[in-house]
C-alpha cells in the first residue's frame, strides 16, 4: 500500500528532482522522472475517486479489501474489477479510471498532449531531448498536477 501522505510527497519530490535535473542540463532524465510525478498525481486522484483512504493498492490483497468495504466497494463495482486495471504505468488508462478524463482534456488538452508521449521505457532510450522540449515537458507535467489534485 502506498500511503496517501506517501504519494503527496513523492510527488513533490519528484517534480523537485526533475526541476534540478532539468537546470544542470539533464533534460532527457527531467522529462522522465516528471512523467512519474503525474502517474503518481494520477494514483492520488484514484484514491479520491474510490475512497482508498488506506492508500494507493500495491497487490491483489489490497486492493480486495477495497471491493470487500463500504464507499470503496459501492464506487468500484462495474467500473474496475483488477488491479491490474490502475496497478500500471499507462497515463491514459490512470485519467479514464480517475475520473479527470473529460475536465483534463477540455481544460488541459495541450499539456496533455505534450505528457501524454512519456512511457516509463523512456530510462532505455538515448533519445535526444531539447532544452525547449524538457521545458515544456515539465510546464505541462507542473500544470497538470495542480489540475488533477486540486479539490
Amino acid at each position: 500500500m502506498i500511503k496517501k501522505k506517501s504519494l503527496k510527497l513523492l510527488i513533490s519530490e519528484k517534480l523537485l528532482d526533475s526541476e534540478i535535473l532539468l537546470k544542470n542540463n539533464r533534460f532527457a532524465t527531467s522529462v522522465y522522472i516528471a512523467g512519474y510525478s503525474v502517474e503518481l498525481a494520477l494514483k492520488l486522484k484514484l484514491c479520491r475517486m474510490f475512497k482508498f483512504k488506506e492508500g494507493f493498492p500495491e497487490n491483489r490483497e489490497e486492493f480486495g479489501a477495497y471491493q470487500n468495504s463500504g464507499g470503496s466497494k459501492e464506487r468500484l463495482d462495474g467500473v474496475i474489477s483488477q488491479i491490474r486495471q490502475i496497478r500500471n504505468h499507462d497515463l491514459n488508462r490512470l485519467l479514464f479510471y480517475s475520473g479527470a478524463e473529460i475536465k483534463i482534456k477540455e481544460n488541459k488538452f495541450e499539456q496533455w498532449l505534450i505528457v501524454n508521449a512519456w512511457d516509463p521505457e523512456l530510462r532505455y532510450t538515448l533519445r535526444e531531448v531539447s532544452k525547449n522540449e524538457a521545458m515544456d515537458f515539465f510546464g505541462s507535467s507542473t500544470e497538470l498536477i495542480q489540475y488533477i489534485l486540486k479539490k
